[in-house]
């Protein structure tokens, strides 16, 4: 404590030792008689003093940067005693490492940092003049290409409120006979919005000497983070913290009165049943989502089934199945397929999709972590489930061949 803050909190300290020594002379004398009315009012306003006094000494105490507690002067410096706190800081430490309680405080990977040491390979990785710059190929998030509800949201979670286990309806009923009855549940359902984000730690040499490495690294970013929450919304398990996709929400394609029927089935069938299944519980698909080795059998099965226009379309390489346009992607698992009315697949985003560059936790070390992260979650209404359908191809196409 500085000599100009122990002088002042010294001279309040004072004040109040006077006060209490006051109400203690007062409390004596009123052992030896009877208290009266302004004796009791002595007293009251002694404490009230006492409670002033101490107040002012812990607002001294503050506004000096000490505690109350170090108003009178120990024997242990503050020096002794921030020696103490670190000391004990650091045990406690080491006592977590050794129990792995850290949690989340500690980030373990298995993917090193960038470096010019081990990230830099080849010859010319600086490129002359106007020489481009090809990079390896990322999937396109096609969940936020428009075919989705993509929407802002202010709120943390996100909360269906949907119509649920309806019972009776409606009828023509004669003059004197009872009416029909009709009643439904309002079912609520709970999604929280988290991140999915991603970090690269590249050195600073290594960006000195590739000056294009910072667009890049924050490009690439972007589309990595975009391109998980994209596969999540299609084929999210919902298992925290990942996102519960579309698969998972998805009604299961169902062979219906087709089963055993077809002499010759293929993924085409599958498709056309799927789109009816569909539209039996009024719904319009707009989209099939297919892997591109599973599009690439379809379109083989079209031609070797001889399957005519206008059923099957094609325009500019575009594929639709009963007016249904196929989209292509490798973020749909081989040997499935899914399809349904996608502006019902909600993808709630929290801000939009943010870049955080910190030079100084690495600083030290000559590095730089840069972290692209965007806040999101996805959803189905209970009462749209039914608006997509999801099934595994070669299943499927056995549930329909003829027996």
């Amino acid at each position: 404590m500085e000599e100009n803050d122990k002088k002042i909190v010294d001279e309040i300290t004072n004040k109040v030792d006077t006060k209490i020594k006051g109400v203690e002379t007062l409390i004596e004398d009123l052992k030896t008689k009877s208290a009266g009315k302004e004796d009791l009012v002595k007293v009251t306003e002694s404490i009230t003093g006492i409670e002033t006094g101490l107040k002012e000494v812990r607002e001294a105490a503050v506004k000096q940067g000490a505690e109350l507690a170090e108003m009178k002067v120990k024997s242990i410096t503050l020096v002794g005693r921030f020696k103490e706190e670190l000391s004990a800081g650091v045990k406690q430490l080491s006592e977590q490492i050794e129990k792995r309680e850290l949690g989340e405080r500690i980030k373990i990977k298995a993917v090193g940092d960038m470096s010019t040491s081990n990230n830099v390979t080849g010859t010319g990785a600086q490129p002359q003049l106007l020489t481009p710059i090809s990079e390896i190929r990322i999937p396109g998030a096609v969940a936020f290409d428009g075919g989705h509800n993509v929407f802002q949201s202010t709120e943390g979670i996100i909360t269906d409120v949907s119509q649920d286990s309806e019972e009776g309806g409606a009828a023509r009923t004669t003059e004197g006979s009872a009416k029909e009855q009709y009643d439904f549940n309002v079912y609520g359902t709970q999604y929280v919005i988290l991140p999915v984000n991603a970090y690269i730690t590249v050195s600073r040499n290594m960006m000195k000497n590739l000056p294009y490495l910072e667009n890049m690294i924050k490009t690439r970013l972007m589309k990595k983070v975009y391109e998980k929450a994209s596969s999540q919304v299609l084929e999210g398990s919902g298992v925290s913290p990942i996102m519960k996709g579309i698969a998972t929400f998805a009604t299961a394609w169902s062979a219906g009165n087709w089963a055993n029927k077809i002499v010759k089935p293929c993924l085409y069938d599958v498709l056309i049943i799927g789109i009816a299944q569909a539209r039996a519980e009024n719904f319009n698909p707009s989209r099939i989502y297919l892997n591109p080795s599973d599009a690439a059998g379809l379109r083989l099965a079209v031609i070797a089934n001889q399957i005519n226009a206008p059923e099957a379309i094609f325009s500019n390489g575009q594929m639709f199945v009963a007016g249904v346009p196929i989209v292509e992607t490798a973020q749909i698992t081989a040997d499935t397929f899914q399809l349904g009315e996608y502006m019902l697949s909600n993808i709630a985003l929290q801000g939009g999709f943010e870049i955080y560059v910190d030079p100084y936790t690495g600083l030290t070390t000559n590095k730089v972590t840069i972290l692209g992260e965007l806040f999101c979650t996805h959803f189905v209404a209970k009462t749209d489930a039914k608006a997509f359908i999801y099934g595994t191809v070669q299943a499927s196409i056995n549930a329909l061949q003829l027996s």
